[in-house]
């Protein structure tokens, strides 16, 4: 899935040297200016090719520093002048890691793809498993990719939507029911203005550049949001609304063997958080326990900024940096301090600090980064994968290590990964397959540093593999089978390479 991110002054930070696009969305009101500030390291501030239509727009800059950074417009205000407000950032998901094979783009717009592939998921035109990537067709026009649990769905520069793998629930969109395996790419209508996309468990969400939302494929537990229980094979739209911002499909297995439960929330450009699906557990924080079958608003609030759907359980922050939470609390991954129940029906708030940047929801725990780069976890502890240096459950937040210099983290089943301001890996949790990169399959309880290099830039968590990118354009991974060669597992990060 995308990361959307309120984006906040970083206090240094390696340069990317490649340019970066930056997509994002902003009140329909606003009035966009050319000079965008980029408080990066330097404090400099750089001039942004603009480009899109409707509240969506795509912003090019470059030497923007790894981490967190601050992007602000210019407005007119009630008041008559100008004043500066803060916008919504979503950058490019690049390299997304699905449940058991993985999907990069490459800054020059080629698609690569590796792993399992008995579905047709890599795209690659057979169900042949995958050691090393290969590339998807001869394009150079891809601009994001979101691989899911067994599909993978992804959108080119000028706007087409494609997808291609597991279909037997109509998760693809193509509306070819009676083909259950699409083993290479296959365009999904002939509109131009797709913006995002989220693929979920056997279902999808997207957004298009004049703020539509869509959804197509499973929907036993309402999680596309239509109105209904019933499977969509094609595109439906959500609502009448044309400004949804941002989206995140959670989810996963159901109570019933061959059933899967999910549900859905979104943030609106003007700020409100909606929610739909299953909410058996109250992860949708309506204040109940009933499913719903299409987006309900969560509270009064207009100035929601990010938001994560995990399994069962959801987190989401505030563009003033407050911290709510709500859902399955069985391991305490609400973070309220209370005693673990199954579960938390409106929101609740974390603490009382206004500081928090980012948040990723685990399976079953919860991990964030505060503005001034403090990092804290709470939730199920059972492999070390909040990082505190015990195996003990957390109920309420705990600071990890006393650094300051925390820029992003990736929670996913059982193990942790993170990237620090000045371009250190970290890793800590569960790694029966060397998931963590450390040279080990040692379980760690605390943050172990990955190798010395000060270059890394992002990093994804997948079930029980790792796969990250440098700050020049390198694409790491390691962990179980993923496109070294062979069929296997390196508990040490392994170069990848492209066309080889």
């Amino acid at each position: 899935m995308m990361m959307m991110i309120t984006w906040t002054a970083a206090s240094s930070g390696n340069p990317i040297a490649t340019a970066i696009v930056f997509t994002f969305s902003h009140d329909p009101g606003a009035i966009l200016a050319t000079d965008f500030t980029i408080a990066s390291g330097t404090g400099s501030a750089m001039r942004g090719a603009l480009s899109g239509v409707g509240t969506m727009r795509r912003l090019e800059i470059s030497n923007v520093s790894a981490g967190t950074v601050t992007v602000s417009i210019n407005r007119a205000g009630i008041e008559g002048g100008p004043r500066t407000v803060p916008i919504i950032v979503t950058v490019p998901q690049r390299v997304s890691a699905g449940s058991r094979h993985t999907m990069a783009v490459t800054t020059n717009g080629e698609l690569w793809a590796w792993g399992d592939n008995n579905l047709g998921q890599l795209g690659d035109g057979t169900t042949t498993i995958r050691t090393a990537p290969v590339r998807i067709g001869s394009g150079t026009n891809w601009a994001t990719v979101s691989a899911g649990h067994n599909h993978t769905m992804a959108v080119t520069t000028n706007g087409e939507l494609w997808a291609w793998g597991w279909n037997q629930q109509g998760q693809l969109g193509h509306g070819l029911s009676l083909t259950p395996i699409m083993d290479r790419p296959f365009r999904i209508g002939s509109e131009t203005n797709w913006f995002s996309v989220s693929a979920g468990v056997n279902y999808t969400v997207a957004i298009t550049t004049n703020g539509e939302l869509w959804a197509w494929g499973w929907n036993q537990t309402s999680q596309l949001g239509d109105g209904t229980t019933t499977h969509r094979n094609t595109p439906v739209r959500i609502g009448s609304g044309t400004n949804w911002a941002t989206v995140s499909a959670g989810g996963g297995r159901g109570q019933l063997i061959g059933t899967y439960s999910g549900h859905t929330v979104a943030v609106t450009t003007s700020g409100e958080i909606w929610a739909w699906g299953w909410n058996q557990t109250g992860q949708l924080g309506d204040g109940t326990t009933t499913q719903r079958n299409a987006p309900v608003r969560i509270g009064s609030g207009t100035n929601w900024a990010t938001v994560s759907a995990g399994d069962n359980h959801t987190v989401a922050v505030t563009r003033n940096g407050e911290f709510w939470i709500r859902g399955n609390n069985e391991a305490g991954q609400l973070g309220h301090g209370g005693a673990p129940v199954r579960g938390s029906n409106p929101p609740m708030r974390v603490g009382s600090a206004t500081n928090w940047a980012t948040a990723s929801a685990g399976s079953n725990y919860t991990m964030a980064v505060t503005r001034n780069g403090e990092l804290r976890a709470w939730g199920d502890n059972r492999v070390g994968e909040l990082g505190d240096g015990t195996t003990t459950q957390r109920t309420a937040p705990v600071r990890i290590g006393s650094g300051t210099n925390w820029a992003t983290v990736s929670a996913d089943m059982s193990h942790t990964m993170a990237v620090t301001r000045n371009g250190e890996l970290w890793a800590w949790g569960n790694n029966h397959v060397g998931q963590l990169g450390d040279g080990t399959t040692t379980q760690r309880t605390a943050p172990v540093r990955i190798g010395s290099g000060t270059n890394w830039a992002t990093v994804s968590a997948g079930n029980n593999h790792t796969v990250a990118v440098t700050t020049n354009g390198e694409v790491w991974a390691w962990g179980h089978s993923l496109g070294m060669g062979l069929y296997t597992s390196y508990a040490t990060p392994r170069l990848l390479q492209f066309g080889q």
